[in-house]
């Protein structure tokens, strides 16, 4: 039997993952944010339009999407924390090239490199959480992950912005690079081994269209679809949208994308009380707000008031996350190391189709029809949870 330090110990050495992870989580994370507030300076200095630069942000989530598959296949033949090791330092070399891309040609070449192995993160980190974290810390643990992707479409503008305006774009990814190397550093000490594996599936591809077609899990992945597609979209809009309708500068747009952090905030600290609220009535709760937010966002007129509606829609989609990881870790039971691999895929399939389908419905000068089709989208995914709340 464990005495009272002993727990206290482990307590600690758990808490200090969590944290790894969710910085770690932020850091990747960025990768696919800090693209956006980069159109401007990449148009300029690779002589393309603004939908080229949009689309290299597409191939980046399109291959990140497919290092999904890959890494969630190896993980059946590959130690995790070996695996991890390994894609991260990949992904920190990658990372680095692209600083030195000198056309648009060779930067979505670099670009599709870099999302195969920032893949590796997050199928594998919820993996390893899963199998390795006990009961009662899993949730935090999947929050932390989910949560700090999340933050980093706040701070990965943020940080996009602030280090291109400061130095240069190419400066932007170099600096990203060396922290991609600190974390390898802390992954060593702070990442725990899982058990090898014992039992590897007889098709993996075919796993995952069964667990696709569950009755059970497909309404969580319809779900799952849509948060990022919403949430890349919202953001690839909202700064242009600020800019035309109400004439902000991007000094102040940068600041309104930033306040959206405080949705997030809020949404970590709610999602202590799913025990006692219930996951399903709080994954419903959130994609209320997230659509209610992103519509009135669409038919204000008013720019604190959309302001406000983008805190609520970050809240909304923020607590959502962990709530759909959680019900998919339920329901999948112990097929739920594949069923992590097609959420991760599925969710950043929804990144990668957002910003497009989005910039095209702004192609007809109609911003406030792309916010209500969001909203429309986060109503079928509301739908889809009610579902959810019976099987859970």
């Amino acid at each position: 039997m464990l005495n009272k330090e002993s727990l206290e110990c482990e307590g600690i050495h758990y808490r200090l993952q969590v944290i790894f992870l969710f910085i770690a989580s932020i850091c990747v994370g960025t990768g696919i944010y800090e693209w956006i507030p980069l159109t401007n300076v990449l148009q300029q200095s690779f002589h393309v339009g603004q939908e080229q630069i949009i689309f290299i942000g597409s191939v980046f989530s399109l291959f990140y999407a497919i290092g999904f598959l890959i890494f969630g296949w190896l993980a059946n033949y590959v130690e995790i924390k070996k695996l991890l090791i390994v894609g991260t330092l990949l992904l920190m070399i990658s990372t680095f090239l692209i600083g030195f891309a000198t056309n648009y040609k060779l930067m979505i070449v670099f670009r599709a490199i870099q999302g195969i192995f920032a893949a590796s993160f997050a199928p594998l980190g919820f993996s390893i959480i899963v199998k390795m974290f006990p009961e009662s810390k899993r949730i935090a643990g999947i929050s932390a992950i989910t949560t700090g992707f999340v933050m980093a479409g706040i701070l990965g503008q943020l940080y996009g912005s602030i280090i291109a305006n400061s130095y240069s774009w190419s400066v932007v990814f170099w600096l990203q690079a060396l922290i991609y190397l600190m974390i390898i550093i802390s992954m060593i000490f702070l990442v725990p081994k899982t058990d090898k594996v014992s039992e590897r599936p007889t098709s993996f591809i075919g796993e995952l269209v069964k667990l696709l077609i569950s009755k059970s899990l497909f309404p969580c992945y319809v779900i799952t679809l849509t948060l990022l597609f919403c949430f890349v979209g919202m953001y690839t809009v909202m700064g242009m949208f600020f800019q035309k309708d109400f004439g902000l500068n991007n000094e102040k747009i940068l600041w309104i994308r930033g306040i959206g952090i405080i949705g997030m905030i809020g949404s970590m600290v709610f999602a202590k009380l799913s025990k006692k609220i219930g996951v399903g009535n709080i994954l419903s709760l959130g994609l209320v707000c997230a659509s209610i937010g992103v519509l009135i966002i669409g038919i204000s007129n008013n720019v604190g008031l959309s302001v406000a509606m983008s805190v609520v829609f970050v809240f909304g989609i923020t607590i959502s996350l962990p709530m759909v990881v959680s019900s998919i870790g339920t329901l999948a039971g112990k097929k739920s190391g594949n069923a992590m691999t097609l959420y991760t895929f599925v969710l950043f399939i929804g990144a990668t189709v957002g910003p497009i389908v989005c910039n095209r419905i702004i192609e007809s000068g109609s911003y406030p029809l792309a916010f209500i089709f969001l909203a429309v989208v986060l109503g079928i995914s509301f739908i889809a949870s009610l579902i959810v709340r019976k099987t859970i």
